[in-house]
C-alpha cells in the first residue's frame, strides 16, 4: 500500500491496522461475527456478555490455541496462521465512545485518588521517608540533592487533557503519515526515548512525557560513567525537551541509575538550555496500574511502560488514541513489520517473555477498545 493510501486510511477510519491507533473505553455500535469461541456481544468490562474479557478469550483461543502456535511465539515471527484480518475488521467497526462504562472505570478501578501517587514528590514522599523496592525487601531513601529537587506537587493532580496520544514504537508506523494527528493531541506519550529525528512524517515531533528504562542507562550510556557517557546522553535526550519519566524503585541497581540520570540532567541545565526534567515514578502507582491489568488477564512479571501508561492515561484523558502498538511480524497483508520504526533489530523473544507478556497487554488493549 503506498503512503498516499495509508493517509487516507488515517484520515477516514477511526481506528486502522496502519495507524494502530485504538480509541479506547468504546463500545460497537454493530456487533461483528458470530464465532464458535465465543458470543460476539462485547461491552466494556463485559457487563453484557456472558462472561467478562471475552476479546481476551477470543484472542487467545483464535489467535494462539492452535497445534503449532503458543503462547510463547507471540511475538516477531513470521506466523501467516494468525486471523489479523479478523483483528482489522474488528479495529474498523463504526465506534462511538461509552462515556456511562469510562466513567465507572475511572472512578472506581482507576480512581482520581491514584493520580496524587503518579509521581515521587515532596508530597507523596516526605524528606527522610523509606520508599520500598518494588522487586525487593529493600528500602531506600532519597538523597539530600535529589530530594531537593522533586517537584512540590503532583503535575497532573486534575483530569484536565481532551485527548492523549500513546505512541508505541512499532514498525507497524512506518509509512502511517500519522505524525500530524499524533502531534494535535493535548498530551503526547512516548516510550524508552525513542528516535524522532527522520521520522517525524510518521511519528510526529512532539512530546510531553517520554519514559526511559533504567537498563538503558546502563547499556546505552554505560551507566553515565565518563563524561563523553554522560555528553551522549544528554545530546540525545535534549530531542525531547519536555518530561522524563523513570520507574526508578523497580530494583536496587534501577535506583542508582536513576540517581545517576537525575544529576547529570541538572548540572547539564544550566550549560545547555534544557528544559526537559525528570519525573521519578511512584511506586503505589505502579503496583496499582499493574494490579488493573493483572485483574483484566495479564499474567506476567509486571506490565511494559506502554501498558503502564496506557493505564495511567485513562485517568489523565478523556480520549485515549494509541499508535504503534503491533506485537506482530508482519501486518493483515503479510508484509513485514519491524520491531522498531527506527531500527531493525529486535531482542530475542525469550528474553522478553521473562517479564513482559505483550500478547496479553494487546488482548486487554482490544477489549478496552470494545
Amino acid at each position: 500500500m503506498h503512503n498516499k493510501e495509508r493517509l487516507l486510511i488515517a484520515v477516514i477510519a477511526s481506528v486502522t491496522v496502519y495507524t494502530t491507533s485504538y480509541y479506547l473505553l468504546a463500545k460497537q455500535e454493530h456487533p461483528v461475527e458470530e464465532s464458535h469461541h465465543v458470543n460476539y456481544k462485547f461491552d466494556i468490562l463485559g457487563n453484557h456478555s456472558p462472561s467478562q474479557y471475552e476479546v481476551v478469550k477470543w484472542y487467545n483461543n483464535s489467535l494462539f490455541h492452535t497445534k503449532n502456535v503458543t503462547n510463547d511465539t507471540f511475538l516477531m515471527i513470521n506466523e501467516n496462521r494468525f486471523p489479523l484480518e479478523k483483528i482489522v475488521k474488528l479495529l474498523q467497526k463504526p465506534w462511538t465512545p461509552n462515556i456511562a462504562n469510562r466513567d465507572q472505570l475511572f472512578l472506581g478501578s482507576l480512581s482520581k485518588k491514584l493520580l496524587s501517587f503518579q509521581f515521587v514528590t515532596k508530597t507523596t514522599v516526605p524528606k527522610n521517608h523509606k520508599v520500598r523496592i518494588i522487586n525487593s525487601n529493600k528500602t531506600v531513601i532519597l538523597p539530600g540533592d535529589i530530594y531537593k529537587n522533586l517537584p512540590a506537587i503532583h503535575q497532573y493532580s486534575e483530569r484536565q487533557f481532551n485527548t492523549c496520544s500513546v505512541v508505541g514504537s512499532s514498525g507497524i508506523l512506518n509509512g502511517s503519515c500519522c505524525g500530524s494527528k499524533i502531534d494535535s493531541a493535548d498530551f503526547i506519550i512516548r516510550f524508552n526515548t525513542p528516535r524522532l529525528n527522520g521520522f517525524t512524517k510518521d511519528v510526529g515531533s512532539l512530546t510531553n512525557l517520554v519514559t526511559i528504562n533504567p537498563s538503558q542507562i546502563e547499556k546505552q550510556y554505560n551507566r553515565l560513567q565518563s563524561k563523553e557517557d554522560r555528553a551522549k546522553f544528554i545530546a540525545y535526550i535534549q530531542q525531547y525537551q519536555s518530561y522524563l519519566w523513570i520507574s526508578g524503585f523497580t530494583y536496587l541497581k534501577s535506583f542508582e541509575y536513576t540517581k545517576l540520570a537525575m544529576r547529570t540532567v541538572r548540572r547539564s541545565r544550566p550549560k545547555r538550555g534544557m528544559k526537559l526534567k525528570i519525573l521519578l515514578g511512584h511506586p503505589t502507582h505502579w503496583y496499582a496500574m499493574n494490579k488493573f491489568l493483572s485483574n483484566r488477564g495479564l499474567n506476567a512479571s509486571y506490565a511494559s511502560s506502554g501498558a503502564y501508561w496506557l493505564t495511567s492515561a485513562l485517568t489523565m484523558c478523556d480520549k485515549v488514541n494509541l499508535y504503534g502498538f503491533w506485537p506482530f511480524s508482519t501486518d493483515q497483508n503479510g508484509k513485514p513489520v519491524s520491531y522498531h520504526y527506527y531500527g531493525k533489530s529486535a531482542p530475542r523473544v525469550e528474553k522478553i517473555i521473562k517479564v513482559h507478556r505483550f500478547d496479553q497487554e494487546f488482548a486487554i488493549i482490544l477489549d478496552l477498545h470494545i
